[in-house]
Order: C-alpha cells, then sequence, then structure tokens
C-alpha cells in the first residue's frame, strides 16, 4: 500500500506528510480549511442555541453534573459515569460565566455544548491531517475533511452536550501522533494518553485502543512506538481514571468498577429502546453511514489507498458491536474513515466525471444539514417549554408528576420542586397515573400517550388541563394542574 518514499514521509515525524497534489496550493488549503471551521462551529453553537431540548439523559446529565461542580447546583450524578468531560472541560465554562450573573437553564445547557462543538470541529482539521498520513492528496483530503464536517452524526451531535464528539477528536490526535517516526517512545505515549482520555471522557472509547496499536503497527513496525502507545494508555489511565475518580468519587476507579458492575450485571438498567443484536450496525450501515458517503466507498471498493481507512472503519463498528447497548451516536469515532474512505471514492468519480464528483459533495452536505435539524427538532422542546410553564405557575407548584422526567430538564428548570418520574407507555397506566397524581400540585405527559381512560383518572383525581405545548417534531405534551375550586 505504501511505497518507499510515502512510507519515509509518513516516519519523517511530519504528522501531515506533502503527498502530491494537484492545483490547490497550501495557502488555499488553509483558506478552505479555515472556512469549513467557522462554518461548523457557527451551525453547531447555532443549533445549541435553537434547540434547547434534551434527546437523552445523558446530555441533561453533563449539564447538571457540571453545574454541581461550578455552581453548587444540588445533583448527585449517575454512580457509572467518570465526570472528566463535564468537571474538565464544562464546569470552568460555567463557572466563569455565572461570574457575570446567574445562569439560566437554557444558558447553561448552551453553554455545555461549547466544548463538544470545538472539539467536533478540531476533529474536522485532524480528519484533514489524518488524510494526508494516508498518502491522499490536499483535494482529497479536503474533501474527507469536508465529508466529515457535513456527516449528521458529528454535525447534529457536536451542537449538543453529549461527549463522544469529543472523545473521537481525541481519538484522531491519537492516530496522527501513533505514525511519527521521530521520537517513537514518546509520540507513542501521547497518542496512548488521548485515547486514556478519550475512554474517561466515555468507557467504551476504551476499545479504541486496538486500532491506534494496529494503525502504528501498520505504519512502521516499531515495537518501541507499540510499547510507548500501551504505556501512555496505562498512564492515562492511572491519571484520568484513577487518581482523578479518587478526587471525585473518593475511590480509584471507582465510576469503572461501577460501570462494569451495573451494565454487565445480570439486569443493567432498562433502555428507552431496548438492548440491539451484534449485527444491528451492520445492518443498519446505510442509516448511519449516510447514501451518498455509502455510494462514494462503492466507487472507491477497488482502489487500494480505501484498504486500511476502510479497515479502521470496520474494525471500529465492529468492537463497538460487543457492547449490549448501541445507538448510533455510539459510532462518531468510525465517522472520520468512512469519509476518507468517501473521499477517495470522489477522487475516482472526479477523474471520470468532474460535475457529478461536485454534485455528490453538495448532495453529501444536504443531507448532513438535514439529516442533523431531523434529528435535532425531534429533541424535547416541547416539555422544556412546558417545564417553563410549570416554574412560573402561581402560585409555584410545590411537587409534580412528569412522564419522562429527563425530558423537562428535571431539578435544572424545577429546582425547589418534587418531582414524581412516571416511565413512558403508550398509552399510560391507569394505576400509575393515579399514584403519581396523588397530593401533586401539577402534572405533564406526552400528548399523545394520553388516551380517554387516563384522562378519566386524571379527572377523578381532580386534576384539570392547563396548557398544551408544541415545538418543532418533539413530542407534544399535556400539562395539568389541580382544581382548586
Amino acid at each position: 500500500m505504501f511505497s518507499p518514499s510515502s512510507r519515509s514521509e509518513v516516519a519523517s515525524g511530519d504528522l501531515t506528510p506533502h503527498v502530491a497534489s494537484g492545483d490547490l496550493t497550501p495557502r488555499r488549503t488553509a483558506a478552505l480549511l479555515a472556512a469549513l471551521a467557522v462554518v461548523s462551529v457557527a451551525t453547531k453553537l447555532g443549533f445549541a442555541w435553537r434547540f434547547d431540548g434534551f434527546a437523552s439523559g445523558d446530555d441533561l446529565e453533563v449539564v447538571e453534573t457540571a453545574l454541581a461542580h461550578s455552581t453548587g447546583f444540588d445533583y448527585i450524578p449517575w454512580s457509572l459515569r467518570s465526570l472528566f468531560h463535564p468537571v474538565v472541560l464544562v464546569a470552568p465554562i460555567l463557572a466563569a460565566v455565572a461570574r457575570l450573573g446567574p445562569l439560566s437553564p437554557h444558558l447553561a445547557t448552551f453553554l455545555a455544548a461549547v466544548p463538544t462543538a470545538l472539539f467536533s470541529t478540531a476533529a474536522i482539521l485532524l480528519v484533514y491531517a489524518v488524510a494526508r498520513s494516508l498518502e491522499c492528496s490536499r483535494e482529497v483530503a479536503v474533501a474527507a475533511a469536508l465529508l466529515s464536517a457535513a456527516h449528521w452524526l458529528p454535525w447534529a451531535y457536536g451542537g449538543t452536550p453529549y461527549p463522544r464528539p469529543i472523545s473521537t477528536a481525541l481519538f484522531l490526535g491519537a492516530v496522527l501522533l501513533a505514525t511519527a517516526r521521530r521520537r517513537p517512545v514518546l509520540w507513542g505515549g501521547l497518542a496512548g494518553f488521548l485515547v486514556a482520555a478519550a475512554c474517561a471522557v466515555r468507557f467504551s472509547e476504551g476499545v479504541l485502543l486496538v486500532p491506534v496499536l494496529a494503525y502504528a503497527w501498520v505504519h512502521s513496525r516499531d515495537a518501541r512506538r507499540i510499547g510507548g502507545i500501551a504505556a501512555g494508555f496505562a498512564a492515562g489511565a492511572v491519571l484520568l481514571l484513577g487518581l482523578f475518580d479518587l478526587w471525585t468519587w473518593g475511590r480509584p476507579f471507582a465510576s469503572l468498577s461501577e460501570f462494569v458492575r451495573i451494565m454487565h450485571s445480570g439486569s443493567p438498567p432498562p433502555s428507552a429502546t431496548g438492548e440491539k443484536p451484534w449485527y444491528h450496525y451492520a445492518a443498519n450501515v446505510l442509516r448511519w453511514t449516510g447514501p451518498v458517503h455509502l455510494v462514494l466507498i462503492l466507487v472507491a471498493a477497488r482502489d487500494r489507498r480505501v484498504r486500511l481507512p476502510l479497515a479502521m472503519a470496520a474494525a471500529i463498528v465492529v468492537l463497538l458491536s460487543f457492547f449490549r447497548y448501541k445507538q448510533y451516536r455510539y459510532l462518531q469515532a468510525a465517522i472520520p474513515f468512512v469519509s476518507i474512505s468517501a473521499a477517495i471514492g470522489w477522487d475516482r468519480l472526479r477523474s471520470r466525471t468532474p460535475r457529478i464528483a461536485a454534485v455528490a459533495l453538495a448532495l453529501a452536505a444536504a443531507y448532513g444539514a438535514s439529516a442533523s435539524v431531523v434529528l435535532l427538532r425531534g429533541k424535547s422542546q416541547p416539555a422544556v417549554a412546558a417545564a417553563r410553564f410549570l416554574a412560573a405557575m402561581n402560585p409555584p407548584p410545590r411537587s409534580v408528576a412528569l412522564e419522562q422526567a429527563w425530558a423537562y430538564g428535571e431539578r435544572l428548570y424545577l429546582p425547589r420542586v418534587w418531582i414524581r418520574d412516571i416511565p413512558p407507555s403508550r398509552p399510560l397506566e391507569p394505576a400509575a397515573i393515579a399514584e403519581a397524581v396523588s397530593g401533586a400540585d401539577a402534572a405533564a405527559f406526552y400528548s399523545n400517550d394520553l388516551d380517554a381512560v387516563s384522562r378519566r383518572v386524571l379527572a377523578a383525581a381532580g386534576m384539570r388541563i392547563d396548557g398544551a405545548f408544541h415545538r418543532d417534531d418533539g413530542k407534544p405534551v399535556t400539562v395539568f394542574r389541580r382544581a382548586t375550586d
């Protein structure tokens, strides 16, 4: 795959080796990458401000944990979470802004997405650098950066507090460092440390050590480098998982041991989407890769340049398929290599039909933008609007019953209210409703989960409709208040 001259360039210590390019000059390349980064971070921050709901309890958890460690917000995180991401990356931003005045829930949620937006944008530049290290021309590397930036997974989740865009950037940094020959032990150690940092952001990313080691071995066959990567990972694990947990949880590796105990026990917590079979990602490859990316990869199928990036993407997907719980957002570490593979297909297409190649990039961007907005419009904006309504009630409620409380922001929006969480179901169980609203001043449910029986139970309990909330494509919410007359 690598010629002797290209191997020497990759091994020279230059992390972005000079591979033969066409008409794209270094200055124009830098301008294109800068423009791409500006557009990317601007749209992600715009997403974070505009779509203020939550997609699951995980994103809310980042916000509340960061507030607890920056402003004294009353919140205890889930014991299986490493607090590295919210405490180290988010809490300092919240603390700094809080000095200027009180943090509203909306502002806190927006600020919690800032590190994600910045790291995911940095990942675009790292994709370019990794593509260059794989002997791609500047044109192909820029196309890879564009295809990565336009992919719906990093684009949409880059505008949220979710952690995996951050761990993906750390992983790409590790991949890049793993190929520098000069001082292989030092650079390898730093690469391993970055993988450990990605693992501290989300434990499942620890499996990324395997493709990093394989990538380094393919490039150099240097045992010293492999040893450096392994040692760096071990040192990072001791510092970021052991000592950091000692500081935040009071015991070394406390969150990791809880993660193993809870998630891999015989009775793990229930999942809203259920467990997926091992082949789930492979069976739905079109959904998470995107149609344009997948077609371009098929175009590149017979190109030798695609072998290593495609193997990296496949290895990541296979490793993550062993985990019991599967979501498409978990695959973000594979997207850079999917994009590099697609860019190679774009290059082959460009050599035959340049206009169609240009249309392919435009279609990829259009699809990514559309899919990102569709995903973000489905967040819990209606429930957050209902939470604001509940918080503004006069007199304020002392206790509320909420179907799927995380969707409302829990104590973030209702800090002095006793919240009874009702598991979602369609239709709602009448007995569960009656028990939840007993003694509650108000309640809120997904409108589509309320049937005639549910409404009769609520009326018999003295609850009357006080508002209905529809925003974007999130689940509509109906708010009830206890009648006082």
